[in-house]
């Protein structure tokens, strides 16, 4: 636990490198530590090495990740690099956790759009309006929404 301590105070301070050495320690006697792996990821992600952050995030026991915000964080790096079916799916559990996560639902409508899943974009879009449906960005998803639609229409 004091090398996980130390290393989460070399991460405040933004020395990475340093706090991956100390949580490199940790998992040199628990090889399967989850939050561990995803704290290394993380010092890659600070560093703008979303390959590596990834790398580790996929080491990650899936369904045992049940924070929102991560499963987000680890979606939007996929997002990052193009792969949307990854991210697509960490959003989705992101919002099966908290349902009226509006980041996770906005970027779940956009993997949606990306993939070509329009009635899917769609459905999510129309929730992500439920929770806020006078905001700033709500306008903008109103806009996704009304182009998908014309979309949908025009195709047929």
């Amino acid at each position: 636990i004091i090398h996980k301590n130390i290393g989460n105070c070399y991460f405040q301070m933004e020395k990475y490198n340093l706090a991956e050495e100390c949580y490199r320690k940790v998992l040199e006697k628990d090889s399967s530590n989850n939050e561990v792996m995803l704290l290394i990821g993380n010092t890659y992600a600070n560093r703008g090495q979303d390959d590596d952050a990834l790398e580790w995030y996929s080491k990650i026991e899936f369904e045992k990740i049940d924070d929102p915000i991560v499963l987000y964080n680890i979606g939007t790096n996929f997002y990052k690099i193009s792969k949307f079916e990854e991210a697509l799916k960490y959003y989705k559990r992101a919002v099966e956790i908290q349902d009226d996560f509006l980041d996770g639902l906005y970027q779940l409508g956009l993997a949606h759009l990306t993939l070509g899943n329009n009635q899917e974009a769609i459905d999510v879009f129309e929730d992500y309006l439920e929770h806020d449906p006078d905001s700033e960005k709500a306008s903008q998803v109103r806009g996704f929404v009304e182009f998908l639609k014309k979309k949908i229409k025009d195709s047929k």
